[in-house]
């Protein structure tokens, strides 16, 4: 930490021609006064060391990437309706939801939002089975050293370690804390995020 209390995380990396920098400053919504916002109960709870992960997981079991999960295989495989569909979450320090999305041809709209409400809701009911919660562990596990094989991957790393105060061994800890999500986990997150009764659906297109 520098005199003016501006904190600095570095990696040196001898083999790389480039520098990355990245600057990231406390404001927002999280840091506003007491009495200006709202305090999410829930996204509390998704930031503790050993509930995030669960979440984590039934995302990428549900559609992470959008070419794969339950909504890939059956929106794009299965159907051919489109070229990705997927899931993500749009949370940090505050509130924010989990999105599905997918681009069809307007004639497939319905079937589309058909395919996508199934399989939410087979999600919510059911959970994920051992073999796609296993599968979803190895693949998260084995993406972290992916993801920080350019500088961008690293000073975004070291951002998301310092933002919610994960620590800076954080890289090393990533991998037992996946690994020990257990199924029940991954069905309770399932249901508590996947609530109809919280669904708003967007439609955009001729």
């Amino acid at each position: 930490m520098l005199d003016n209390g501006l904190q600095v995380r570095m990696v040196e990396m001898p083999t790389a021609p480039l520098v990355s920098v990245w600057c990231w400053y406390r404001v927002g919504s999280k840091d506003e006064r007491p009495g200006q916002t709202g305090v999410s109960h829930w996204v509390e709870h998704m930031n503790f060391k050993g509930t995030f992960y669960a979440y984590w997981v039934m995302n990428n079991v549900l559609g992470q990437y959008g070419i794969g999960g339950r909504l890939g295989r059956s929106i794009r495989e299965r159907q051919g309706m489109a070229y990705c569909a997927g899931s993500m979450f749009e949370a940090g320090h505050i509130a924010g939801p989990l999105l599905v999305r997918a681009g069809v041809n307007a004639d497939n709209v319905d079937r589309a939002l058909d395919s996508i409400e199934t399989e939410v809701a087979d999600m919510a009911r059911d959970g994920a089975t051992d073999d796609e919660v296993s599968n979803a562990k190895r693949y998260l596990v084995g993406s972290i050293p992916r993801s920080l094989e350019t500088n961008a991957g690293i000073a975004r790393f070291l951002q998301t370690t310092e933002q919610f105060g994960l620590g800076l061994d954080h890289d090393r800890a990533l991998p037992g804390l996946v690994d020990a999500v257990s199924v029940e986990a991954v069905a309770d997150a399932a249901r508590q995020t996947l609530r109809p009764e919280q669904t708003a659906i967007v439609i955009a297109g001729p």
